[in-house]
């Protein structure tokens, strides 16, 4: 049987501060933390399209931490086979999307 190794990711609520053509600067919601992420390698989970916070989904070698601590909870470890599923099918995003973001 093969093992298939974890990767660390961020999943985590977040608000949109700036946008350029490589990454993304976040807010995290909830913390001090604040992240710039590559943007051809997070998934959103926006509830509409003008949402001010919602859930990214990020592996972490995308993600850098400009300042603050990103929180324990935010930090998931999940195979890297997942995530690609997730960002290749959007019904499996869909369902995955329903068990992470709250009202």
């Amino acid at each position: 049987m093969q093992m298939l190794e974890k990767t660390e990711f961020f999943l985590g609520t977040v608000k949109f501060m700036s946008g350029g053509t490589q990454t993304t600067t976040f807010a995290v919601v909830g913390s001090s933390a604040v992240i710039s992420v590559h943007n051809a390698t997070h998934l959103r989970f926006n509830k509409g399209f003008f949402s001010t916070t919602f859930q990214i989904l990020a592996p972490m070698t995308a993600v850098d931490v400009i300042e603050g601590d990103i929180p324990e909870t935010a930090l998931v470890e999940k195979e890297l086979s997942h995530y690609i599923q997730l960002r290749d099918n959007k019904s499996l995003r869909k369902e995955f999307a329903k068990n992470i973001v709250s009202d």
